[in-house]
């Protein structure tokens, strides 16, 4: 944001130099009313014999700030009031005004020379009925939440000591923002002026957690415009040695892989087939290659470099597995799209019907200071014919089912004081792994979805890694991946520390990572409420995308006639409410087990890979004579949103737990489908307290205040997580 202002200033200053006014100041009013001396909003809203006036502005440190106000009617006796706001809250409540009475509220500047400037107005009529009242009732729990009535500003809490009462800014809406600061409904810091009135005593002032992007991105397709090929590598397919009617350790195929950072840039590489995987039910019948460059395989797996060890790691999961993920998600696609959309069998295709993993650096950015930090990929680019169309990232489609995995990724690990590293062992990171089995429930959902659907995916984002995300979580506990490298180690303490950036149903790609905490956590909330893995299977499988498969699974494997408020709204309050709060009732809540459902797959797994680096005559087979295995995918444990290790620290220093508590005003707009949590206090021996809001000209921003025992937002919540 500075780098733009600082960039106006530049243009204002050019201007300032050719144009002749009265003083700088009118200059730049002109030509930057949005931060110098603009009222932005104003809105009021009235209460008992008197009405709560809020206010956006820009810098208006140069002015005076008035506040007039009076009966909106001529016909009224009552005089016009003026007051000048000495500190600039962006709020005032204004009393002893006549119920019944409309009342027109305009605010403005003055200037040094005595002239109005951007006065904007708004209208209220104090009631005697503006008030809400409600009553906590410890015996049922399901007066633990209260919606603000849109209706009113007051709102009058009974049957409330010994608790904290915080509240959440929801805004319902699907497409449209709450723009932050007044226009949002809030409790001025600080305002009540006697033991029936609560104050606002617990604002959160220190600075929040930084917004940075993790070590570990995520892949978004470059701009077709952005896209370079790099005149390298083959020309023909005679180079190949790969023959796909007979595939065999050592053969060779030129493969399209990134070059750049960016992923902006591709070239052809000689790829040297290292593993081969046989069907899940068909021992004799190949499944997937297991492609890697020459030049990055050595005996020792480190940085960019991978061994044997890693590579046979890779095909045995995958082999092992992938069964199960189909048996939940669906089979990828084995056609191909022709030039002007058509169809052809993927058995013409360079690598037919094989699933083709290709293990390379992704972004050749091992041991560079700028990092993609991808750790694999699905493009649906490779379905598409390299003829489809003039795009260029059609040209460098690699024709088949691929998805791509970083090498220095197989070899993260940690280091002796516990910081990520590339030092690599001889087994596969479970990083790596959970990333197989997310890309490839990306293919599955291109075949879904797009292939046999017909559906348009494109607004979609949010919803594809949701499922991908989820196929992590069921699948760790048959994976063994550590709780360290889990989807919820990577996706919660981002959601609990950034969740206001991005909307439960948004994908937004600046910061994207927040979008997958997002997306994951609100995942995580539905099949741990409505159904696990059947649930899964459903929204992958049906035949719509976004909330609308959401809903549609829902209902289905439930039985229930639910709409999308009414599950995003629970999720809510499972997400405001705290687990040693939840723990035994039959409130919302994240911290929830479900029924396991066994599916269950009989086979042994087959797959071949090289006994030594140099020597592709020496080939190592496993499997065989391995016993049958019977699979089962379940959602293993409940979350804590407050435990421990999901906690974020300030840039204070200060460490906070579960989502974070924001103060009024943070440059962070409430995006659709989001809300932004405050805390407001501990009620001590007060049994009942009043609160006043704020008003909001926006009609999709509602107010849920939740009731709950009393806790600190800088301490955790040591409930253990339910397990099945």
């Amino acid at each position: 944001m500075k780098k733009k202002v600082l960039g106006i200033l530049g243009a204002a200053a050019l201007i300032l130099t050719s144009l002749c006014m009265t003083s700088c100041l009118d200059i730049l009013n002109l030509i930057l009313p949005e931060f110098f001396g603009t009222i932005i909003s104003v809105n009021a809203t009235g209460i008992d014999g008197g009405a709560i006036v809020s206010w956006e502005t820009g810098s208006i440190s140069s002015y005076e700030l008035h506040l007039s106000y009076g009966p909106s009617s001529s016909s009224s006796s009552s005089p016009i009031e003026d007051k000048v706001i000495e500190d600039n809250e962006g709020y005032l409540e204004v009393k002893n005004l006549t119920n019944g009475t409309e009342y027109t509220f305009t605010l403005y500047l003055l200037d040094r020379s005595g002239n109005v400037t951007s006065p904007k107005s708004a209208v209220a009529t104090p009631s005697a009925d503006s008030s809400q009242s409600h009553t906590y009732d410890p015996t049922n729990p399901s007066t633990s939440v209260v919606k603000l009535d849109p209706n009113k500003s007051v709102i009058t809490l009974t049957g409330i000591s010994g608790k904290t009462i915080t509240y959440a800014n929801v805004n319902t809406s699907l497409t449209s923002k709450v723009s932050s600061s007044a226009v949002r409904k809030y409790i001025p810091k600080g305002s009540g002026s006697s033991a029936s009135v609560a104050p606002r005593t617990a604002d959160f002032d220190e600075s929040l957690p930084e917004l940075t992007e993790p070590t570990i991105k995520q892949f978004v397709p470059p701009a077709s415009d952005k896209i370079q090929i790099i005149p390298i590598g083959r020309r023909s397919g005679d180079d190949d040695t790969f023959d796909k009617t007979n595939p065999q350790i050592g053969q060779t195929r030129y493969i399209y892989v990134d070059q750049n950072a960016d992923l902006t840039s591709y070239a052809q590489e000689e790829m040297t087939l290292y593993a081969i995987g046989y069907d899940a039910t068909n021992k004799d019948e190949i499944k997937s290659l297991v492609w890697v460059n020459s030049e990055n395989v050595a005996n020792s797996s480190r940085g960019n470099k991978i061994n044997l060890y890693v590579i046979r790691s890779i095909v045995e999961k995958f082999s092992s597995y992938y069964g199960l993920e189909e048996q939940v998600f669906g089979s990828p696609s084995d056609e191909m799209i022709k030039k002007g959309g058509g169809r052809e069998d993927m058995a013409y295709s360079p690598t037919g019907k094989y699933i083709n993993i290709v293990l390379t650096d992704i972004g050749k950015d091992y041991g560079k200071q700028n990092q993609c930090g991808v750790v694999g990929y699905f493009w649906a680019r490779d379905y598409y014919k390299q003829n489809y169309g003039s795009a260029k990232e059609y040209a460098s489609s690699n024709e088949g089912k691929y998805f791509y995995i970083d090498i220095p990724y197989c070899n993260y690990t940690t280091d002796s004081s516990g910081n990520p590293c590339f030092d690599g062992t001889d087994s596969v990171s479970d990083t790596t792994i959970t990333t197989l089995f997310h890309e490839y429930q990306h293919m599955i959902n291109f075949n879904t979805k797009n292939m046999t659907h017909g559906l348009d995916t494109n607004d979609c984002a949010w919803y594809n890694e949701m499922l991908s995300m989820l196929c992590e979580d069921m699948m760790q506990a048959q994976l063994g991946v550590k709780e360290d490298e889990s989807v919820q180690s990577s996706r919660i303490p981002n959601f609990n520390g950034f969740y206001y950036y991005s909307g439960t149903a948004q994908f937004v790609n600046d910061n994207s990572w927040v979008s997958y905490a997002t997306a994951y956590t609100f995942g995580a909330w539905l099949t741990r409420n409505y159904g696990g893995v059947a649930l899964v299977s459903e929204m992958s499988r049906n035949d719509k995308v976004g909330i609308d498969s959401i809903v549609a699974a829902v209902n289905s494997v439930n039985g229930t006639n639910k709409k999308w408020n009414d599950l995003f709204l629970e999720y809510v309050q499972a997400v405001g409410l705290r687990a040693s709060y939840t723990n035994g009732t039959n409130l919302p809540t994240l911290n929830k087990k479900t029924d396991s459902i066994a599916s269950v797959v009989t086979y042994t797994p087959r797959y071949k890979y090289p006994d030594n680096i140099n020597d592709f005559s020496r080939i190592r087979e496993n499997g065989l004579d391995d016993e049958y295995q019977i699979l089962r995918a379940e959602f293993t444990t409940g979350i804590n949103l407050w435990k421990s290790s999901y906690g974020n620290q300030t840039n204070g220093g200060t460490s906070y737990y579960g989502p974070i508590p924001t103060k009024i005003g943070i440059d962070a707009d409430l995006q659709p489908t989001g809300f932004i949590f405050h805390t407001i206090g501990n009620t001590n021996d007060k049994n009942t307290l009043t609160f006043t809001f704020t008003g909001s000209n926006n009609e999709n921003d509602s107010v849920y205040i939740f009731i709950q025992d009393t806790f600190s937002p800088t301490s955790y919540d040591s409930t253990p997580e339910a397990v099945n």
